[in-house]
């Protein structure tokens, strides 16, 4: 997956980040992203707020579960997104 369908993945803005840091995130054991380093597959269950799918890991094949919330507020969205382009380095 190109760098570019990343940022649209997580809606940011290319502009914003340098070539070289976006390559250290997405390469990074804390950034792992469904279509980059996982593929969803059946649904298990869901709740009020989220809901959990099996999940097989691109590179090793191992199976795992993810929860993933319905809702989030669009200011803790934007707090969760300050947060990843601090640790990641973005500039």
């Amino acid at each position: 997956m190109a760098v570019q369908d990343i940022l649209e993945k997580l809606n940011l803005d290319c502009a914003s980040f340098t070539l070289q840091s976006l390559e250290k995130a997405v390469n990074s054991k804390h950034l792992y992203l469904e279509g980059v380093h996982w593929k969803k597959g059946e649904l298990l269950g869901t709740g009020a707020y989220s809901s959990c799918y099996a999940v097989r890991d691109l590179m090793n094949g191992s199976l795992m579960a993810v929860k993933q919330v319905h809702f989030i507020m669009q200011q803790t969205l934007a707090r969760f997104l300050d947060f990843v382009k601090v640790a990641f380095g973005f500039r």
